[in-house]
């Protein structure tokens, strides 16, 4: 049994290189909802050779087969099969985010060997549909007395009371953001009390390095008009 590290249809050899690992959490843009993890893997050896120009080939199969994103990558058992730290593309995004770079020059490089280091980042979890950002505001104006000040010509100002009751204006207006398509926009709040015809807003999606788009956000904005004063409240999610 050997363990070795794999990307697409490369293999490196077994020992040849060391794998470091590091995770984060990708966040919504509430900036506390997790919709995904950025993994990257740093992938550092040294190609060995017999020659110089054994070398040379070695590098040049290295460079072809990191040359191209999306593919399945990880540490591999050769007893096994794919590990626990195997990643599929088409789970994922996968991208060669740096490399192959050569970091040493000194002793034997280029004579018995070639110092190498590869960053691959993948991105898991974007493609889970569902909203994962909703905001929602709600602004309560009028529906009560309206008060004028007149100034006058030789006295302090006169309030007036112009009207006793006056019209409510609600604006409820808010946005959400899904992965995989544009959410539908919230249930209005009263939707039989309409002042004008609702504004619908669809953003472009971010496309990520592989091509792959995620972050759909539609946004919204109602304005309703009512005859006594009201105190609604917005929706805590998608309504």
């Amino acid at each position: 049994m050997s363990i070795y590290f794999k990307y697409g249809n490369y293999a490196h050899d077994a020992g040849e290189c060391q794998v470091t690992i590091a995770r984060s959490a990708n966040k919504g843009q509430d900036g506390l909802t997790i919709i995904g993890y950025t993994t990257r893997y740093t992938v550092a050896g040294v190609i060995q050779g017999t020659s110089t120009s054994d070398i040379t080939a070695k590098l040049r199969a290295l460079e072809a087969a990191y040359a191209y994103n999306s593919k399945d990558f990880g540490l591999y058992d050769s007893a096994t099969g794919q590990t626990a730290h195997w990643v599929r593309a088409s789970a994922s995004d996968v991208r060669v985010v740096e490399g192959p770079t050569y970091p040493k020059g000194d002793g034997a490089e280029y004579v018995t060997g070639r110092t190498y280091q590869i960053v691959i980042e993948a991105q898991t979890g974007v493609t889970v549909p569902g909203l994962y950002d909703f905001s929602e505001t709600v602004t309560i104006s009028g529906g009560g007395q309206r008060v004028v000040w007149l100034e006058t010509l030789n006295g302090p100002p006169q309030k007036q009371i112009t009207a006793l009751q006056t019209l409510c204006t609600v604006v409820q207006q808010g946005k959400a953001s899904s992965a995989t398509t544009w959410p539908p926009p919230a249930s209005q709040l009263f939707p039989g009390s309409l002042m004008e015809m609702p504004t619908i807003t669809y953003s472009s999606p971010q496309t990520l390095d592989t091509g792959r788009k995620i972050n759909y956000q539609t946004s919204w904005n109602y304005q309703f008009g009512l005859p006594t004063r009201v105190n609604p409240r917005p929706h805590a999610n998608q309504g």
